[in-house]
This record gives C-alpha cells, structure tokens and sequence, in this order.
C-alpha cells in the first residue's frame, strides 16, 4: 500500500523523552501500513541514538533511522525530507503530544486543500507540574482564539505540523545555514511567497513545555538567535522585530491574560504581562547576538 504519512522526528540529547514519542506515534489510529517513521539523531552526546532503536522496534511501523555529527535542524529536517516516501510529513518533535486521530484529522483537511502547504493544529492547555509550565501552555491561547480553523500569514513552528512534501520541495527545503532555530519559520515564509496557504486546524494537541526558567530563557535566546537569519533573508519579515519588542511583549502578555484567567482562573496568569516581557528581552538579546556574529564573521572575511 502507498505510504502517505511519513512522521519525522528529529532528536537530540533527548533520551528520557523516546519511549513517549514512539508511544504517541504508536497509538495513532492511521493506517500503520500507510505510514513510516524517520527518526533523524543530531549529534546526540547521551543515548538518544540508542533509545531510538529500542523504541522503534516496538512500533511495529515501517521506520529508519539516521544520525549524523552535529549540523542543526534545518539540516536534520533536510534528511527527513529528501528520505520521506509519504505525501505528507507530521513533525513530532520532543515535547509534542499528539492525541491518536491527529494524523488521521490532519491528512483529511490537506486532502481537501491542495493549496495547504502546513497545517497545524492549536496547542491546548496542558496541565504542567509548576507554574513556569502553566505560564508557558497560557501562552498559546490568544493565538488559538485568533486563528483555530482559519489561514494565516502566521508562522507556525514545525512542532505537530503537517507539512505537504510537494510544497516544500518545490521550495527548496529547509535553509541549513540557520544556527539556532527559525528554519521552519523560513520555510513557511518561502511557502507563503509561493502561493501555498497555512491552516490552523481546530484540532488540538499539546506541548509539554520546559519547567524550569533557565531552560525557558535559553529556548527563547535560540529563538532570537536564529531569528536573525530568518529577519536578514526573507526582508518583509521586519514585523518580527516590532512584535518581538518586549514592550509590545508586555501589551502582548495583558492581552493573553485576559484571555487565559477567563478560561482557567488561575492567579498565575496575572504574571503574563511580565513574563512576556522577559521572554522578548531574552529573545533580544539573542538576535543581537547573533547579529555580532554574523558582522564578526563578515569581517573576518575581509581581512
């Protein structure tokens, strides 16, 4: 039978985190025989590698697995893509918790819109052990107000997207020059420039978030790290910058307050305001930093 869906999870040092992924890709109800499983290992320094084939094993789903030193995510995303024998690709990175009709509801909506490019669902609230997990899962949902089952010229990350491999083959894959993370903001842009649309579903799945601050500030200086890149190749995406002002985080954070203690009454949504205001700064400094870096680097090239 023709494989369809190809999930695709790209890993790295992640190995107390496999049993539960290939637990939720098991669990899904889409054919198995329709599906395959490439698990890409990014230079892994622990035993993700060897997690990974214990695990796979289990599935009984057609699967392969790659591993490769160090080269980023654009680049492991890259394998997954040229290795891909489905239509589609279901990106389950770590910390993505998929219920088990996501692929099969996700498959339906790109089946009858051959101008989707990536689909998504939207994050739920997950229930976190600590507030910095609750902050985090709050932080979702004025999105998912917005844009639950409309287009969007929002970029969503890969985590629990579908993507159509057509559409992001014809645009050339992932940008593997990306240090940090943004090659799927990249990527989605690139889609939208040429035609194909973006769906947020009204399917929900969850994110299980980082529960520690440390951990959180450095996600969100990768974030503007890689961002850099993103910013200087595609030009028109200077909005980002004026969204990522931790002013406007603020503003951003009252609004997603006033969203998240209606829903959930939890006091702790009352530290939204600030706590996105921190996380853009944190993302600032990133960017700036990755902007040194790279005029550093042109520099040297110079000399």
């Amino acid at each position: 039978m023709k494989i369809k869906a190809t999930i695709g999870v790209c890993a790295r040092n992640c190995q107390n985190d496999l049993a539960r992924i290939t637990e939720r890709i098991i669990l899904q109800d889409y054919s198995h025989e329709n599906m395959e499983v490439i698990f890409v290992d990014d230079g892994s320094t622990d035993n993700t590698l060897h997690e990974i084939e214990k695990f796979a094993q289990k599935m009984q789903i057609a699967y392969r697995v790659f591993h490769h030193e160090w080269k980023g995510l654009g680049f492991s995303r890259n394998v997954i893509l040229k290795q891909a024998q489905g239509d589609y690709i279901i990106w389950v990175d770590d910390g993505v918790l998929i219920p088990k009709d996501y692929v099969t509801k996700l498959i339906e909506i790109m089946e009858k819109n051959q101008k989707i490019g990536i689909a998504r669902g939207f994050i739920g609230l997950y229930s976190g052990s600590n507030n910095v997990m609750t902050l985090e899962s709050m932080g979702q949902l004025l999105f998912n107000n917005k844009f639950a089952g409309k287009t969007t010229t929002n970029l969503p990350g890969a985590g629990g997207s579908i993507y159509r491999i057509e559409a992001a083959r014809f645009v050339g894959g992932f940008n593997e020059t990306i240090w940090g993370v943004g090659e799927d903001n990249d990527l989605a842009y690139r889609l939208l420039k040429a035609g194909w649309q973006i769906y947020i579903t009204k399917n929900e799945f969850f994110i299980e978030h980082y529960e520690n601050l440390r951990r959180v500030w450095k996600k969100s200086f990768w974030y503007g790290y890689g961002a850099h890149f993103v910013v200087h190749r595609n030009g028109s995406l200077s909005k980002i910058l004026i969204k990522s002002n931790p002013f406007v985080g603020f503003i951003e954070g009252l609004l997603v307050f006033s969203v998240a203690y209606r829903k959930t009454q939890k006091k702790i949504a009352l530290f939204l305001p600030l706590y996105f205001f921190l996380k853009r700064t944190v993302w600032c400094f990133g960017f700036l930093k990755s902007h040194r870096d790279a005029y550093g680097h042109l520099q040297d090239s110079h000399i």
